[in-house]
């Protein structure tokens, strides 16, 4: 139900931009895409005049996710970096430098509007 209620929230404080992010949701097949997909789908029903980003996490080469992530029509895609590539492996074991950029890139070639962050 987290979806509705998020979409609910945004919409009852008229929020004009909202940020959305998680935690990673490694545990699931789909790494969260599903929730991610309907955040932003009931948000843009339920508020349309209100932009979105996602901060979305890595999802781990799993195109066919991050697809489903970024297609409901948020207007920015975020994955932050966290590092250079000489501190990658020691700051985010879990994730890997190119497999992020990789991502990055295939989100921009999707159409959507890119952001990363280095901590």
């Amino acid at each position: 139900d987290e979806p509705r209620r998020v979409a609910e929230a945004i919409k009852l404080m008229e929020v004009k931009h909202a940020v959305i992010t998680s935690v990673n949701r490694d545990e699931l097949k789909d790494r969260g895409a599903f929730i991610w997909h309907e955040t932003v789908r009931l948000t843009k029903e339920l508020s349309p005049e209100t932009t979105i980003e996602t901060l979305i996490p890595d999802v781990k080469g799993n195109w066919e996710a991050l697809y489903t992530m970024i297609s409901p029509g948020q207007e920015v895609v975020s994955h932050n970096m966290e590092t250079v590539k000489s501190l990658y492996r020691r700051v985010r074991p879990q994730a890997r430098y190119e497999r992020s950029l990789e991502q990055i890139k295939l989100t921009k070639e999707y159409g959507k509007r890119t952001k990363s962050g280095i901590m």
